[in-house]
């Protein structure tokens, strides 16, 4: 027997949200929090041109004053620890760590595909009259340029179809094509198949 979550069947609140959520992959919608990620990105990206200035200005003044400290990382770092570049070259190496995920993640979510405006006015309807939360916490909704919708439309055809395959076929057929074999194209070949066979028995 398959169990299947049904969205009036769960507590009113955040389980009754989440429900209508997975309903769909329409529904998948959240924030992207967009403007936010950037503000991150600016900030690290500042932090990383100011480590770069006070290096280059240690490189100049080196190349002034001590030059030999430039062609040797050796004897530059004899000091350890209290070496300026080198320090400067850790705080680099750091922040640099930091940037360089907080772009990747950015880039993967920049890369996910925004809800049409269709799919957010239906999310944003059920929202809206069924206030499952408190206000407070469901005003993210009118965000509408900042969601992103998370899956695959190509998800969103298989289902249909496969729902589709349930409500029109028979019981009996049904065994012989989506449990028998995994292939999705070949249970197509055997329904069809199956539908002929039947055909020429009537």
């Amino acid at each position: 027997m398959f169990i299947a979550i049904a969205v009036d069947d769960v507590p009113d609140g955040y389980p009754r949200l989440a429900a209508l959520i997975d309903s769909d992959i329409n529904t998948r919608i959240y924030r992207r929090f967009g403007y936010y990620r950037n503000r991150l990105l600016l900030h690290r990206q500042d932090e990383l041109a100011e480590i770069t200035r006070k290096l280059d200005s240690l490189d100049k003044a080196d190349e002034l004053s001590c030059p030999e400290r430039l062609y040797s990382r050796r004897d530059d770092e004899m000091e350890g620890d209290t070496c300026a570049r080198l320090q400067l070259l850790q705080q680099l190496d750091v922040k640099m760590k930091d940037y360089d995920e907080l772009l990747m993640r950015e880039h993967a979510i920049a890369s996910l595909t925004r809800p049409t405006r269709r799919d957010h006015l239906s999310y944003f309807n059920w929202v809206y009259n069924n206030k499952p939360v408190v206000r407070e916490e469901y005003e993210f909704i009118y965000h509408q340029d900042d969601f992103v919708l998370i899956g695959n439309q190509e998800d969103a055809w298989l289902g249909c179809f496969v729902e589709t395959m349930w409500a029109i076929l028979p019981p009996w057929l049904l065994k012989v094509s989506f449990f028998t074999n995994p292939t999705p194209f070949i249970s197509l070949i055997q329904i069809l198949a199956c539908l002929d066979l039947q055909g020429r028995q009537s």
